[in-house]
């Protein structure tokens, strides 16, 4: 049975009784997710912020490197710790390194989630010497690491994000090809790893997802569904309309193996037609991580611009007529879609990015699932400017509607105060071994 989850957006707030005293956080944040340009980091911000909003709130970095600091990412924290773990160290270079994490992930994929005694012991000072009420969680992977040793008496909220076997099948199906992960791989997750992630989140009192189709069963924990929404505001003043430029624009991290799949199979299938029948349109690339590989490999390629990252975002959206989004795997929804309509950019993209957004978002959108769809998905756009605009502007509206960054930010400083309202652990965890794990 599906447990059923509150939508952010999709229903009226709960009301709040008047706060007697402020909720005193620890927000844990692993290695990775304070890149404020990166989908991540972006949710990491706008959890801080509604953490902040209810009361001090100390955050605990963790990460394999004592002197990597992240103070300036979050602006008004009352204390901002770093917590060396080893299993959040940068992975090993070389082939070596490769083939022990890849046998990791295919042999023993739960060996990712043990508990680590110096990461919850660390948790759980800061827990007592912050009088903490509540802490809360980025990503599965830190609470089933560092859960262990937190006192009952507080609440604890752990942001799913990006779903675990998820990231796992996508990591192999880049490797061995998305039909074998599918037939042998995923129903090895769901026998070892599904169920752990299950019984574990089960101890939580609230768990967000980032979309509806990835909810779980985690009762008698709370399951509630925090969309992914753009955190770069637009400016007032934007308003520049598709019709105006030209250019074919894809914003991504492509350190990130979907995203460097996706785009490479644009470039290869799809683009040297574009680029034949439109001369006068370009390929713009834009997003954090080294390039370098992909404008190797594409030395010869016309009509691209490999920009990498970029200080104005919003100047490479008003140079856009189209953006597209052709990733076919991962974990979580798309933040580079829902950013791209706050911009009123028309969307062409694949049927797994479409996702999590609600039908009246992804009706306006080009879905395609093929070479030929996106082809005539970018095609209709470039040979309409007036349907461009058109729909751009229906996608900013249906973006303002239920996804924006103030509503989310105050939905969940309303979960947040809810839930501290309440009597303490009225669905208290069963701290568990290793062996429960």
């Amino acid at each position: 049975m599906t447990q059923k989850a509150n939508v952010f957006g999709m229903a009226d707030s709960p009301k709040v009784a008047p706060v007697t005293k402020p909720v005193r956080s620890l927000l844990v944040v692993p290695f990775g997710a304070t890149n404020p340009r990166s989908g991540g980091g972006q949710r990491t911000a706008i959890l801080f912020e509604a953490l902040r909003s209810a009361g001090p709130t100390t955050v605990a970095y963790i990460t394999g490197r004592r002197e990597e600091s992240v103070s300036e990412f979050f602006p008004g924290a009352a204390r901002v710790e770093t917590i060396v773990c080893s299993r959040y160290s940068p992975p090993k270079g070389g082939f070596l390194g490769r083939v022990m994490r890849l046998a990791e992930v295919v042999i023993a994929p739960w060996r990712q989630f043990k508990p680590e005694k110096g990461l919850s012991d660390g948790l759980d000072r800061l827990r007592r010497e912050g009088d903490i009420d509540l802490v809360a969680f980025r990503y599965c992977r830190g609470f089933l690491n560092g859960h262990g040793s937190i006192h009952r008496n507080c609440h604890i909220f752990v942001d799913v994000d990006d779903r675990d076997d998820h990231r796992l099948l996508s990591n192999v199906a880049q490797r061995i090809g998305t039909t074998a992960a599918r037939l042998f791989y995923a129903p090895y997750l769901r026998m070892t790893v599904l169920p752990k992630l299950k019984r574990n989140l089960a101890k939580a009192d609230i768990v967000f997802f980032s979309k509806s189709s990835d909810v779980l069963d985690v009762a008698p924990a709370q399951s509630e569904v925090w969309p992914n929404v753009p955190h770069i505001s637009t400016s007032p003043d934007f308003a520049a309309l598709p019709s105006a430029a030209r250019n074919i624009l894809f914003v991504a991290s492509i350190d990130h193996k979907p995203n460097q799949y996706g785009i490479l199979w644009f470039m290869t299938n799809c683009w040297p037609e574009i680029a034949k029948n439109n001369p006068d349109v370009r390929l713009r690339l834009v997003g954090i991580g080294d390039w370098k590989p992909i404008k190797l490999k594409f030395s010869n390629a016309k009509q691209i611009d490999f920009l990498g990252y970029v200080d104005n975002i919003e100047a490479e959206y008003e140079a856009a007529r189209i953006v597209i989004c052709p990733i076919f795997s991962g974990a979580g929804s798309q933040i580079k879609v829902i950013e791209a309509l706050s911009f009123a950019r028309p969307v062409v993209c694949s049927n797994f990015s479409a996702n999590g957004f609600g039908a009246n978002i992804r009706r306006r959108l080009i879905v395609a699932t093929n070479r030929p769809q996106f082809l005539s998905g970018c095609q209709y756009f470039l040979d309409n400017p007036a349907v461009a605009d058109a729909v751009g502007a229906s996608l900013r509206l249906a973006q303002e509607t239920a996804h924006t960054k103030s509503a989310v930010v105050k939905q969940l400083r309303q979960s947040i105060l809810t839930a501290c309202q309440s009597i303490k652990w009225a669905n208290p965890p069963k701290l568990g071994s290793e062996r429960n794990l």
